[in-house]
């Protein structure tokens, strides 16, 4: 059996270099690279000079005949085949389209306003640093916890780093290292009320029994928003207004595996097939080539320390498949919020019934996706409305509203003109800040404006 591996290496990989000797055993060390016997250790060799001839290769053609923005390194996984990084560390499922199509049909650039020549959230301390996923496919939980960082960081004014581990360990919809949806990681920490700090719950490469604790909760959000798919000019103004953005990428190609610096711009890079998550904090441009600043899971030893800069406007990688981002504000800036009531959609958990001003004065209404008021509803505690509301004439609410305790409304509170709430009744559904809002009409009711 031995023979035979070692045969079937050489036939693959070929003989070994002895010239490389000296640079495989400081491979080696540097990366405390230990093979359990001798079959491995020759076969993990020729697979490193299999990536030491396309690294050599690829920088040489860079640098003499300028055929690539990009150089390439012989990282942490240059033993490892193109095909067991993929299974091992791209273990991003591909999201629903239907969820993120069904609201997206306004068109990006409605009532946007113009966004920044470039942006580094890095700079304004809303990412947190980088972590290594090790031999684990739960690329989906660290781009999850990137992005609900930011906004936590956002609104509390300090950034504290969120727990992947308690999501590998706890979102059972998911598959820990066996891959998982960034959706379904932002749908757990909904329904769970919270997410566990790292370091109170930190990561360890491997899933084990959930352990979650309320007294140790970093983070929480309400639910979650989409850009529109495929649009990268969408998800520049999420990035820009928002903050860190969760995407998903095809990470594929051996070229990203091996990236070291420059703008990533290889032409074989699907633009349909994601199959990696990651966190956009940012983008810029670098000698006309515009880029976005991507956080990966892979290290610090990894990339632009931990980082690649991705070339911008040619849905490169697929990287605007599928862009989320977690919404945090929990409805105190002033808005009426009505609790429990049940909602038609995965990411739903809150119904707001007034419009807000957010992001540069954009006027968004908060009435998260199409929703369903259920009778009863019931509004407990008592809700007092400050400063005073000025409704006019009285709402007619079709079924009745069990409202206990009363409620207190001082002044008196009149509605104009009469809105009708029934069952069923779609109101608004959000399209990410990039693709404008739309309004879901129903027979009957009058526009809201």
């Amino acid at each position: 059996m031995r023979s035979l591996a070692l045969f079937l290496t050489f036939a693959v990989f070929g003989l070994a270099s002895p010239h490389l000797t000296d640079q495989w055993e400081a491979w080696k060390a540097k990366f405390q690279k230990v093979h359990i016997n001798e079959a491995e250790a020759v076969y993990r060799r020729a697979v490193w000079e299999h990536k030491w001839r396309l690294v050599r290769r690829h920088n040489l053609e860079a640098e003499a005949r300028g055929n690539f923005t990009f150089t390439l390194h012989l990282n942490h996984l240059a033993d490892m085949t193109t095909d067991e990084v993929n299974v091992k560390l791209n273990r991003h499922m591909e999201e629903d389209p239907a969820s993120f199509d069904s609201g997206t049909s306004t068109q990006w650039d409605k009532g946007v306003e113009k966004v920044p020549e470039s942006v580094d959230w890095r700079e304004k301390g809303l990412v947190s640093p980088v972590q290594n996923q090790g031999d684990c496919g739960s690329c989906w939980a660290f781009s999850a916890v990137g992005a609900l960082e930011g906004q936590m960081a956002k609104k509390n004014g300090y950034l504290e780093a969120l727990s992947p581990q308690n999501l590998m360990d706890c979102s059972l919809e998911n598959h820990g290292c066996n891959g998982g949806w960034v959706s379904k990681a932002f749908q757990y920490v909904i329904n769970n009320g919270g997410i566990d700090s790292s370091s109170y719950y930190p990561y360890e490469d491997k899933v084990r029994d959930c352990r979650y604790s309320y007294n140790a909760k970093a983070g929480y959000c309400y639910s979650y928003y989409t850009a529109m798919r495929g649009n990268e000019m969408a998800l520049q103004v999420v990035v820009a207004e928002a903050g860190p953005v969760s995407v998903s990428i095809d990470a594929s190609l051996p070229s990203f595996h091996h990236y070291m610096g420059g703008v990533y711009n290889p032409p074989d890079c699907s633009t349909e097939t994601p199959n990696h998550a990651v966190l956009v904090v940012g983008y810029g441009t670098d000698q006309g080539l515009d880029y976005w600043i991507v956080k990966n899971s892979w290290g610090p030893e990894w990339g632009e320390q931990g980082y690649i800069r991705m070339a911008r406007n040619k849905n490169l990688c697929a990287i605007a498949s599928y862009p989320t981002l977690p919404l945090v504000q929990d409805g105190s800036t002033g808005r009426l919020q009505f609790k429990s009531i049940p909602l038609n959609h995965e990411s739903d958990c809150f119904f707001y019934l007034s419009s807000s001003t957010d992001f540069k004065g954009s006027v968004i209404m908060d009435l998260i996706h199409m929703a369903a008021i259920t009778p009863p509803v019931a509004l407990t505690p008592p809700v007092a409305l400050s400063p005073p509301v000025a409704l006019s004439p009285p709402v007619a609410l079709t079924p009745p509203v069990a409202l206990s305790p009363p409620v207190a409304l001082s002044p008196p509170v009149a509605l104009s003109p009469p809105v009708a709430l029934s069952p069923s009744v779609p109101w608004w559904r959000p399209q990410g800040w990039a693709t404008g809002w739309r309004q879901q009409e129903a027979p009957g009711l009058p526009t809201v404006k």
